[in-house]
């Protein structure tokens, strides 16, 4: 028998996977119905098709995952979805659809499911399209899909403004500047919690006004946490390390992700349950103060006081501000992950990270990019330069997109054959 004969779905698979899905396709936006009537009154027709997230094939994009032809042909493995998007995820081999995209869609299929049917409510949540649709730095309706993770590159034009709209859509604070300059902008987030509801931010020099499926409210909808690390925290951090009165590491770090002091200690057992090989070194120690150093270079410490320093690698290992500029924006995002993580748990969650990713040399970038993707939470992520090759390896779970400068305002451009939803 043929590999790809043993990791085909069979008759009985196929109606499993579209029972669960209710024969609903699997992409979230998508209304087509996959079961109607057939040709005579006595029949039914299914222009549905049951697809595997993980390749049947061993050489396709999405990969294996290392599971077994038995675990590759069973339910769990497949999605339901109508003929357009069964033909489009399997599109160049699925590569615009990446497994953890998909995974992701079926847990909030299934979690929409079985809140319609029991009445209850759910802490499941999906963010599904960001538009700019009014805006005098970009084109009118410019906008993106999400996936798991998403990427947004190009010059310094817009990219920081989007990561703060959508981060006040959701209920973060709004920077007074885009109130002040007096220009209108106007965001939706369309997200799944998992029904369907339109948010929308109306900016302008009165303030914010916020909806939801176009009807007016206070405040913006708090159902979704964010976590947003801005970019000017690493000016933040650069700034600290030649400061001679800078803040203890712990406050530091607290100041940049904006929660407490403790709740950053706090973050220390998450990090090394679940945090990367790396940032599982890292650990608080209350030491004594450091005074100051004299002519000849030796430290003098105070008898009394202490102080909370941070480092990487047990008592005696490199401190916080030993570190290189690099490794520190490791341990930046090491926390701001711990912290999305522990909201995660709890209700939606989405991490922007404003050009942090900049800092990192290809190994670095991508094992954070590896961790971001097993994370139970969304990533928007923005660089500065651009993508390059976006047949990268690096980038292969991403959905990708460049922001581009045109004669009158800004673009968003796929980078990636991204998912078509309507």
């Amino acid at each position: 028998m043929a590999y790809g004969d043993q990791t085909e779905f069979k008759a009985g698979t196929k109606e499993t996977i579209a029972k669960r899905a209710n024969f609903r396709c699997i992409v979230p936006d998508c209304v087509t119905p996959t079961q109607g009537p057939g040709a005579s009154p006595d029949q039914t027709a299914s222009t549905g098709t049951a697809c595997h997230i993980f390749s049947a094939a061993k050489n396709d994009p999405r990969g294996q995952g290392g599971l077994t032809p038995e675990e590759l042909r069973s339910a769990s493995n497949g999605v339901w979805a109508c003929a357009t998007h069964g033909r489009l995820i399997d599109t160049n081999e699925g590569a615009a659809f990446p497994a953890s995209l998909l995974l992701s869609w079926k847990e909030l299929q299934e979690e929409r499911l079985r809140s319609e049917r029991g009445g209850h409510q759910s802490t499941k949540g999906w963010i599904h399209r960001i538009t700019v649709q009014k805006s005098v730095l970009f084109k009118p309706e410019s906008g993106f899909h999400l996936g798991k993770a998403t990427l947004l590159t190009g010059p310094a034009l817009g990219k920081s403004a989007v990561l703060e709209w959508v981060a006040a859509t959701l209920g973060d604070d709004l920077p007074s500047r885009w109130i002040q300059n007096g220009q209108k902008n106007i965001i939706t987030v369309e997200v799944f919690f998992p029904t369907p509801l339109t948010l929308k931010i109306l900016i302008e020099s009165g303030g914010p006004k916020y909806f939801c499926n176009d009807l007016p409210g206070p405040e913006a909808r708090n159902g979704i946490q964010i976590v947003h690390v801005r970019e000017d925290v690493i000016r933040t951090l650069q700034k600290s390390m030649r400061d001679e009165n800078r803040l203890e590491d712990h406050d530091l770090l607290a100041k940049a992700l904006r929660i407490r002091s403790a709740e950053v200690r706090n973050l220390i057992p998450e990090i090394e349950s679940n945090g990367t090989s790396w940032g599982k070194y890292l650990d608080f120690y209350d030491e004594p103060k450091l005074l100051f150093e004299d002519k000849e270079g030796e430290e003098h410490y105070s008898s009394t006081q202490t102080e909370v320093i941070l480092r990487h690698g047990g008592i005696r290992g490199i401190t916080f501000s030993g570190l290189s500029g690099s490794e520190r924006m490791k341990v930046l995002l090491e926390f701001a992950t711990a912290l999305a993580r522990a909201r995660a748990r709890h209700q939606p969650t989405l991490l922007l990270l404003d050009n942090q990713l900049s800092s990192f040399d290809d190994g670095n970038l991508k094992a954070m990019s590896e961790h971001l993707q097993l994370q139970p939470f969304q990533t928007i992520a923005t660089r500065t330069d651009r993508l390059g090759d976006p047949d990268d390896p690096i980038w292969q779970e991403w959905a990708c997109y460049e922001v581009r400068a045109s004669s009158d305002a800004a673009e968003i451009i796929h980078r990636h054959q991204t998912p078509s939803h309507n």
